[in-house]
């Protein structure tokens, strides 16, 4: 009976890995509140991903995309800088974290970033990121870098 009990403890046990993937579950639906309106449901999902994997960089970055959602920016650059250091070569979040720095009017540090991940040979949306940073120059008064990233980014595409 005892190695019953036993066995039936260790099989009720969630793993790291089926930790992360219902946090990843979590933070997917919490987008498809965002997209809703709805930040309630949204923020809840996203505590609860925090809660199964807090050491996980996307939600961190999901945290902190929250967090400027409802206007708390100085948290959410404190969160996105917290999802670099957990995952400092993952362009989707430097992309992400280069929005947010464009948003806030840093546009110098934002070409930065948009330009690493334009670098990025394993990036998917290469284009995407050129285009920002075209954005982001013409921002900076630097329109012939603009032009330039611009052409860039058609190319990509």
């Amino acid at each position: 009976m005892f190695l019953l009990f036993i066995f039936l403890s260790a099989c009720t046990e969630v793993s790291v890995q089926q930790k992360q993937s219902l946090a990843h579950i979590d933070v997917a639906l919490a987008f498809i509140a965002l997209q809703q309106h709805n930040s309630m449901n949204a923020k809840a999902k996203i505590l609860t991903a925090l809660q199964l994997a807090p050491q996980d960089a996307n939600v961190q970055a999901a945290w902190g995309y929250y967090l400027a959602w409802v206007g708390d920016e100085a948290n959410a650059a404190r969160v996105y800088q917290y999802a670099l250091r957990l995952a400092p070569g993952d362009s989707q979040i430097l992309n992400d974290y280069a929005v947010f720095l464009y948003q806030q009017g840093q546009y110098a540090r934002a070409l930065q970033y948009f330009l690493r991940v334009a670098e990025d040979e394993t990036y998917l949306y290469t284009g995407g990121a050129y285009h920002n940073a075209s954005l982001a120059a013409t921002k900076l008064g630097e329109l012939a870098l603009a032009k330039e990233y611009e052409q860039r980014a058609l190319v990509q595409d």
